[in-house]
């Protein structure tokens, strides 16, 4: 995959969304997540279990959902 078709990947990413609680932002907060992780330095492969706590604290900040992240 190249820069241009992860970039589409991107533009055509699903999130959920449901009338009167907004957005659902898990997958674009994950895909932001990992690709921090990438730029930190860490293994361009990463196990869920290890990078959950992080994501559950951007979750409640920016969500969405009701929450900041509207």
């Amino acid at each position: 995959m190249d820069v241009d078709e992860f970039l589409v990947g991107i533009d055509n990413l699903r999130v959920n969304r449901i009338d009167g609680r907004g957005k659902a932002l898990y997958k674009p907060l994950l895909i932001l997540e990992i690709l921090k992780r990438i730029r930190d330095g860490e293994a361009n492969k990463f196990h869920f279990k290890n990078i959950k706590e992080e994501l559950k604290t951007k979750m409640a900040l920016y969500g969405g959902r009701g929450n900041n992240g509207n």
